[in-house]
């Protein structure tokens, strides 16, 4: 019968996310299936804890224990990422500022009119007037749509790196190093691209 009530876990967690759909959010469909877990997890917990204490009296302090400081270090981990992982902006910029290939690609002579523009896509993810100006540059320069098609190919493919709420923030910033480290290479394959 306690097994019945595991099959309300998923039901719970899809409700809510349609709640959170109907009011325009997306944190929860971001999250079903870690969520679906967790509320699995607190109702095998539950359901298994009086037969633990009947069974094994012994231990069940210790699976409590050691339930206490599991959630204890997830608290944790989400409320350091809050107050310590928030803006990674000015570490993007610290780093970008002393990566080598910013001078080589800053002298490039397509691209020495378009710092901000490169800027924007290396620190702050934002591909979008890279793109265009691309597109500008390679209609007047490119008659065919397949040749322009063939240089900004390797911007419209890039993707960001997601990682979990829980990521501590030295992970973070790794994996902001290297998503960065991608994006630096993607612009060098463009400018490769277009030098032919």
């Amino acid at each position: 019968m306690s097994f019945f009530y595991l099959g309300f876990a998923p039901l719970i967690v899809y409700s809510l996310g349609f709640g959170e759909a109907l009011l325009g959010g997306e944190y929860i469909e971001k999250r079903v299936r870690g969520l679906v877990v967790v509320f699995m997890m607190i109702a095998l917990y539950v359901w298994g804890r009086d037969y633990l204490r009947e069974l094994f009296p012994q231990i069940a302090f210790l699976v409590d224990l050691a339930l206490f400081v599991v959630v204890s270090l997830i608290v944790v981990l989400v409320v350091g990422r809050y107050f310590m992982g928030g803006d990674l902006e000015p570490f993007l910029i610290g780093e970008w500022e002393r990566h080598e290939a910013r001078e080589r690609i800053m002298k490039d002579d397509v691209f020495k009119e378009a710092g901000e523009i490169i800027h924007e896509f290396v620190i702050r993810r934002n591909k979008l007037p890279l793109l265009a100006y691309l597109s500008y540059y390679g209609s007047k320069v490119y008659g065919s749509p397949d040749e322009l098609m063939r240089i900004i190919e390797p911007l419209v493919k890039y993707e960001d790196t997601s990682h979990s709420f829980l990521t501590p923030g030295w992970l973070v910033k790794k994996y902001e190093r290297q998503d960065m480290e991608r994006r630096i290479k993607v612009v060098e394959e463009i400018i490769g691209r277009l030098r032919g």
